[in-house]
């Protein structure tokens, strides 16, 4: 919820600026989508990893464990943030020909890949802690990054900072990334100080993070391979969409984001739970007690569904207060609003599949995300938006229906693999 919170704080204050400065970040957050596959790979194959070792009692295996993860996160980051920087205009340009959408892409865009290692590494430390018990001080590290978010975002994009009055650093679209950065850098360097500490039965050692282990390293990389490859095709998915979505123009774009920011409140709360929970699943599995495991899925779904079910009634009877919160765009609210009424049910159905996530990645069975994600996204998503745009040429309303569609399809897909059961038998050490 908090992570979320980042999102919509900076959303927030961004609409504040202009709606074409919401569409530049909308187009670098898809972007960014892709380079977070990897970070996903190496994380999810962690959590079964750390997990399982810990649920053993081999200190030793999950110490090593948790250094290679976030020496792996680093070094994969500075070669995306590389990359990235190599190409952002060249996207920018492909998906809009609205300067000032391309100027805020690349405000926005270049601070934040340039401290990338910072965001991915401080994924690993909140997993890394959560999987050998300690879940309340990712917790804590959010907030305290929250409060850092919010307090400075206005501070650094205004030349006078709102409601206070006081003087500002007037750097726009760039002090929200700027400040995104500041806050995520406070978690990271807490929680790094705590791994090197003696509070836990592990303590992670400077040689340790500078020495290469190359079983645990090809374990990262082959565990969550397929969870990668589930993420490229529904990031490769989104590519496809949000260019057919950038023919009806920036204010689309620009309620493309929202909507997305919006749908990341119930999708993280959600996540969060199931990374919880997997790293539950993964010590049960560890101990070989089976029935826990599939306890802790089914509660988690209960919960998810909870979840989602609170947001989609928001969505569908609030769904002007909300998008007034993030936008003063008289028609972005207009076509915002019908956009989340629409997007209402696939939030629901999602939501609980995303419960049972938590069985797969506890256990490194994740197979299942391949199969999901292309029957989802490339047999139903793509092809209904390219029928709505390119074939019939319908009103952009329409679209919002692919995603609800394609939610549905991904909760039934998932519900089918849970059943068969194979991620109950599923080990990775």
């Amino acid at each position: 919820m908090l992570q979320s919170l980042y999102d919509l704080v900076d959303m927030f204050w961004i609409g504040r600026i202009s709606p074409a400065a919401v569409a530049g970040v909308t187009l670098f957050s898809a972007f960014m989508a892709v380079f977070l596959v990897i970070n996903d790979i190496i994380g999810i194959s962690s959590i079964s990893l750390i997990s399982q070792n810990y649920g053993k009692g081999d200190l030793k295996a999950t110490t090593v464990a948790v250094e290679q993860t976030i020496s792996f996160k680093v070094v994969i980051a500075i070669i995306s943030s590389i990359i990235l920087l190599i190409f952002l205009t060249p996207l920018l340009q492909f998906f809009s020909s609205d300067h000032n959408v391309i100027q805020a892409g690349k405000d926005y865009g270049i601070i934040r890949l340039l401290f990338l290692p910072f965001f991915f590494a401080s994924y690993s430390v909140n997993t890394s802690l959560r999987n050998i018990g300690d879940p309340k001080m990712p917790m804590y590290f959010m907030v305290g990054s929250a409060i850092a978010n919010m307090v400075l975002d206005p501070i650094l994009m205004f030349d006078t900072v709102p409601i206070l009055g006081i003087p500002g650093f007037g750097m726009g679209i760039k002090g929200a990334a700027v400040a995104t950065v500041i806050s995520t850098i406070i978690a990271f360097t807490w929680g790094l100080y705590l791994l090197f500490s003696n509070r836990y039965s592990i303590k992670i050692s400077w040689k340790g993070l500078f020495t290469m282990v190359p079983k645990v390293d090809k374990l990262l990389i082959t565990i969550g391979l397929p969870t990668g490859m589930d993420g490229i095709l529904r990031s490769l998915a989104s590519f496809i969409i949000i260019k057919l979505v950038a023919t009806y123009g920036t204010s689309a774009i620009t309620v493309a984001g929202i909507g997305s920011r919006f749908l990341g409140l119930a999708l993280t709360m959600s996540f969060g739970l199931e990374v919880g929970a997997a790293s539950l699943v993964g010590k049960f599995l560890g101990e070989n007690s089976i029935e826990e495991s599939k306890k802790t899925v089914k509660l988690t779904v209960l919960y998810t569904t909870l979840i989602g079910a609170l947001i989609s009634l928001l969505f569908f009877i609030k769904p002007e207060m909300l998008m007034k919160l993030l936008i003063e765009d008289l028609d972005v609210i207009a076509l915002g609003k019908t956009m989340l009424q629409i997007m209402a049910p696939g939030i629901f159905v999602f939501c609980s599949a995303i419960g049972m996530f938590s069985a797969f990645s506890g256990s490194g069975y994740n197979k299942p995300f391949i199969y999901i994600c292309i029957i989802s996204s490339w047999l139903v998503e793509v092809p209904y938006f390219f029928v709505v745009v390119k074939l019939l040429h319908l009103p952009i309303n329409f679209m919002w229906i692919g995603y609800s569609l394609g939610s549905i399809t991904y909760a039934l897909v998932t519900y089918y693999y849970y059943r068969r059961g194979e991620w109950i038998y599923n080990r990775v050490i």
